[in-house]
């Protein structure tokens, strides 16, 4: 499964006792897998409908409160289904590249053997024939990064009002202070990397950490 092949694996010993300790202050009905990796940065990520992963990096630095609210936001993907509209928007994408492949493809071969035939009769029309050939590849190109644009668009956009429908969940939950002080210490780290450029930013699939604080103090 997906988190195995990332390193995920159960939580043992102390870890699992301070998460079901957890787990019960926040009176979690919902029956959950919690996975841990090695990982030194601080993340957490849902598998699926009942799965969640979280980095070794989340599990050192977070204090207790932190962790109910990044677990709270990440109960939020789950109770949304936001893994099933992932799902949805591969498939869609991936019915998109074999549609196109059908409609441009396929009649390439049949036209390309009989371009080939009439060359090989009327070398002179050979210019014609290979411009049609590169036109019609040139057009293909265009689809499939046309495809591919407007599934990468609405990624993006989706995962972004996800993050903020979930932080919306951890306050309702009763956890927004924690992730609230998880968020502003995540910003402090991010500020000694380098800024992202704009392309970065316009297509990263979360918003900005500055943006969810704000957010997230106007809720609280």
């Amino acid at each position: 499964m997906m988190w195995m092949k990332e390193g995920y694996k159960p939580l043992d010993g102390e870890e699992r006792m301070r998460m079901e300790r957890l787990l019960s202050e926040m009176g979690m009905e919902r029956k959950l897998n919690i996975y841990c990796n090695r990982d030194a940065r601080t993340n957490a990520v849902t598998f699926g409908f009942h799965t969640i992963g979280l980095t070794g990096g989340i599990l050192q630095t977070a204090s207790d409160e932190e962790l109910k609210g990044v677990i709270s936001h990440e109960v939020g993907h789950i109770s949304h289904y936001d893994f099933v509209y992932q799902v949805l928007l591969f498939s869609m994408q991936l019915l998109g590249y074999r549609c196109l492949y059908g409609l441009f493809l396929i009649p390439a071969l049949f036209f390309g053997l009989a371009g080939n035939l009439i060359i090989a009769v009327v070398p002179a029309v050979r210019f014609a024939v290979v411009g049609m050939a590169r036109l019609w590849w040139s057009l293909y190109k265009l689809l499939h990064h046309t495809i591919y644009g407007i599934s990468r668009i609405a990624d993006v956009n989706i995962n972004k009002y996800a993050e903020y429908r979930c932080d919306t969940y951890a306050v309702r939950y009763g956890c927004g202070e924690g992730l609230l002080s998880f968020l502003r210490r995540l910003e402090v780290a991010e500020t000694g990397g380098e800024r992202p450029s704009f392309t970065e930013y316009i297509m990263s699939t979360h918003p900005s950490t500055e943006k969810r604080i704000v957010r997230l103090e106007k809720l609280l």
